[in-house]
């Protein structure tokens, strides 16, 4: 008799970020080290928000945590609290992710501000 397959666990945040940077900015994209360097950043300045907003820290989030409401909430930090204008420093967050699951979490975290002017939410 065989066992029925287990289902493997979804993978964390901190793999799926790790993924994104080393698959799929490098590898799959072929981008250049200054513009890994720019989301790195980035992403930095996104945890250290996110650490604050969702009282946890960057290795005990979840993707749920990661809710469209948190990111345009960030976008507005960058704009209002960091004077960024259009949020530069998110150079890949461009599209509203409207779809459901782990990948339109990651859309969604292609949005920026000047998409909710077009009224992207």
């Amino acid at each position: 008799m065989n066992k029925p397959p287990t289902p493997r666990a979804p993978p964390s945040f901190a793999a799926l970020v790790q993924s994104f940077f080393t698959e799929y900015l490098t590898q799959q994209r072929a981008m250049s080290p200054r513009t890994v360097a720019t989301y790195r950043d980035g992403f930095v300045l996104f945890l250290d928000f996110a650490t604050t907003h969702l009282h946890k820290q960057p290795t005990m989030m979840k993707l749920p945590d990661i809710t469209p409401a948190l990111i345009l909430a960030f976008l507005d930090h960058l704009e209002h609290d960091r004077g960024n204008a259009d949020a530069p420093a998110m150079p890949g967050w461009r599209h509203c992710g409207r779809s459901s699951g782990s990948q339109g979490a990651a859309m969604s975290m292609q949005c920026t501000s000047s998409n909710r002017r077009w009224g992207c939410r």
